[in-house]
């Protein structure tokens, strides 16, 4: 990829039934960009824009940390917008909003930027469109969309063998005043139905998609009996 910017969504054996509902509502709010799959076993069949990445075998005892950082020593993207196969759009993206976003962090050395905001206890306040997060914050290691140095996603990775919620949680609190400077938007930006919630269907996300885009993901085979 030339830009500066890698677009990345990761999967696992057992949720890569969201992927072509993912990649529909993507394609359709955002535009056929390129985007990389992270997964494990070859993935159901998406669009030509979606190219994938498999870590190997994914093993009884769940680890991501380790696999996952494969990838990320091999890419030359600068920044990374990292995003899980159960956010689907439901709302247009403003693409010159991460544009902006990717080119301050760059001038201001900012190492992650969450496309949402976070609790005011956590932040302080900094720009128009942004908010700068405590060093303090435990929620540094979120996995809500957003924008990531890749060198500083790939120190975090480093830090200890985990599986991807344990990244959130243990590492989140490993990163407790590690001096990163982390941002998060003032608004929810990255418009998405979280699908899944602690394992299962959230019905009332899935609610968030409109009639037509229910319809659509019907016509193209991209719904799933899961979501019924």
């Amino acid at each position: 990829m030339n830009s500066a910017m890698r677009i990345i969504v990761t999967t696992s054996n057992k949720y890569d039934w969201l992927l072509p509902g993912f990649a529909h509502q993507f394609n359709k709010y955002w535009g056929s960009v390129p985007v990389t799959v992270v997964c494990y076993k070859t993935p159901p069949k998406l669009p030509e824009n979606f190219e994938y990445f498999s870590l190997g075998a994914q093993k009884r005892k769940k680890v991501w940390t380790q696999p996952f950082n494969k990838l990320l020593t091999l890419v030359d993207e600068p920044y990374i917008l990292l995003l899980l196969d159960d956010y689907w759009l439901v709302k247009p993206i403003v693409t010159p909003f991460y544009a902006m976003t990717r080119k301050v962090m760059e001038e201001n050395s900012v190492d992650k930027c969450q496309m949402s905001p976070l609790d005011a206890v956590h932040v302080t306040e900094g720009f128009v469109h942004w908010n700068v997060v405590n060093d303090s914050c435990h929620k540094k290691m979120s996995l809500q969309p957003s924008i990531w140095r890749r060198e500083y996603l790939i120190e975090n990775l480093n830090k200890a063998e985990r599986d991807i919620w344990h990244f959130e949680i243990d590492g989140g609190n490993a990163a407790v005043n590690d001096g990163a400077t982390v941002w998060c938007a003032t608004s929810k930006v990255y418009k998405y139905a979280n699908i899944m919630k602690k394992g299962e269907v959230s019905k009332g996300h899935v609610e968030m998609l409109s009639k037509r885009d229910r319809r659509d993901l019907k016509r193209v085979g991209a719904w799933h009996e899961n979501l019924d």
